[in-house]
Order: structure tokens, then sequence, then C-alpha cells
């Protein structure tokens, strides 16, 4: 209960006297109670992991994928990043491939204590595939992502989207004008772009993606290397002021995938937006729409 909430009882209730026996008296103060509005928690950032399981991934890439944010989330300098956060943060993930496939995997969990981030991290390696396959829609994707922060139950300092991914976008006239529109919202799109193809998937994410103050991607070279890449993301994302950064030469590639591999480009996609022509597009029915593209009707589907 608010400070202010709690005088106004206490001067209803000398209002009442001896009357505080009468029905219509104790109900009054009742009401007065549970009628105060609940202040939201804040925390430092709301975070939203978009997992790509679209029909170019496969289980096995699946699993490394899941096992690669977990592995993540225990990593000690991540913990710590945690921990040190003012008010620690919210984090949520769901998984995504074409319209309407989306579903969340884990709902909005906040983290602050080392026990917690440990024991998310354990959920994160126990979630199964909840999509078989489909599109890359990731229009649809950042569409839904959007929407979920409606659903945090923390305020929240800074909030980002995290969406991860091995393939370009189907529609990309879609998937900008729904970037531009949640960047205007005030929220933060990075990405994780999956170089399995060698086709520099980081530079398209880059310029049709990412946005927002200091949007950045971060390259994983194949499945096998995620958990690295998901590692320095969650870093820069939780502990922006920490400077991390990443390669900037193939010098610190695997080995195996060392050229043919794209160069990473890890700097902001702020200035570089491509912008649909007025009387096109229609994918970004803006904030204050109840239905967004992506979420089956305005509806959240839940684990």
């Amino acid at each position: 209960m608010s400070a202010l909430a709690a005088a106004a009882s206490t001067a209803l209730l000398k209002g009442c006297g001896r009357a505080i026996r009468s029905v219509e008296c104790f109900a009054l103060v009742m009401l007065s109670l549970t009628a105060a509005p609940a202040v939201a928690e804040s925390v430092e950032l709301a975070l939203v992991l978009a997992i790509d399981v679209s029909a170019s991934v496969n289980d096995d890439e699946y699993a490394l994928q899941r096992s690669g944010t977990a592995a993540a989330f225990r990593d000690p300098d991540v913990q710590e990043a945690v921990m040190t956060a003012p008010g620690g943060i919210a984090v949520t993930a769901f998984q995504w491939a074409s319209e309407r496939y989306q579903v969340v995997a884990i709902p909005w969990t906040r983290l602050q204590s080392r026990e917690s981030v440990v024991a998310f991290a354990d959920e994160i390696g126990r979630m199964p595939r909840k999509i078989p396959g489909g599109g890359t829609e990731i229009h649809d994707a950042l569409a839904f992502a959007y929407r979920l922060f409606d659903s945090s139950p923390v305020t929240a300092l800074r909030r980002v989207i995290d969406l991860s991914g091995n393939g370009e976008a189907d529609n990309v006239p879609a998937t900008i004008e729904v970037r531009d529109g949640i960047v205007a919202s005030g929220i933060v799109i990075n990405a994780l772009a999956i170089e399995e193809l060698k086709d520099d998937l980081t530079s398209f994410f880059r310029n049709h993606v990412i946005g927002g103050p200091g949007a950045f991607v971060e390259t994983a070279w194949d499945f096998d290397d995620f958990s690295r890449a998901m590692r320095i993301k969650l870093l820069r994302e939780i502990s922006p002021q920490l400077g991390v950064t990443t390669p900037r030469d193939s010098g610190d590639m695997p080995k195996h995938i060392r050229g043919g591999a794209t160069r990473p480009s890890t700097g902001s996609g702020a200035g570089r937006f491509r912008h649909i022509p007025e009387g096109r597009g229609g994918f970004w029915p803006g904030p204050r729409r109840e239905k967004l593209v992506g979420t089956s009707g305005g509806r959240l589907t839940t684990a």
C-alpha cells in the first residue's frame, strides 16, 4: 500500500469512530484499502528473447541455440551484470517462424540474484521446441515481441528486443516498416546473426532489422559459436556502459569456417533505415491498435 493510501485509510478510520462496528463503515474502509493502485516495480532492463525455429533450423541447431542461451546466462560475468543492474532485469523468451507461428516459451521472469539467473538458465536449458518449422517472417516476430511488453509486470528503464536467426526475412518491406514503428516507440532492437550460410546475414540484420540508440548486431559464425555470441550480446545489453566489443576481423573466427565468412557488423543501425513510401505497407498498425501483425488477433499465445 502506498503512503498516500495508508494516510487516507487512517483518516477514514478516525472519521468512522465508534461506528467502525457498522457494516457500512467497515466496507468503506476495506474498499479504500483495496482500491489503491499498485505501483509497478522498476528494473534496469526488460528483455525479449526471440528465438528462430523456422524450417531452416533443424532440431540439433535448435538445441544449440537453447544450450547456448542457457550457457550464456550461467556465465559469471553475465550473472554479475544482472546483479549490479538497478532493480535487476526482466526477461521473457518466445519462439518464432511464420505468420502467427509465435509462442511464448518462458513468461516474464525477474532476475536479481545469482540464484534467480541460474534458475532461469536451467529453465532455458529444458525449453522444448514448440514450433516444428515455418517461414522466416521477421516482421511478425518483431510485432509479437513488441506486444509482449504490454504484459510485463514491471516498468523498465530500457526495453530491448533480442532477435536471433539464421536467414533473411521473407518480407523485407514489412520488416522495415514494423522495425521503424517499434523504434519510434522507444524500444531498441538488437539481433544475433547465425552465419552458417556465410551470406553476410550480419549486414542484412544491420540494415533491415536492428534500430534504436546503440542498436547492434552480434555475429555467431555457426550454431556451435552461438553460446559465445549470446554471452557477449547479453553483456552488451545488460551493461552497455562496459563497452564490450567483438572481433572485427577473421582472426578470431573458428578455424573451420575462416575464409568464407564475412566481417561482422557491430555498429548501430541508427541513420541507416529505409522507409516505406507513403501509401504502401500497412504491416505496422501503430502502438495504439489492439491487433498487431503476428499476435493472432491481439491474443498472446502462452506456454
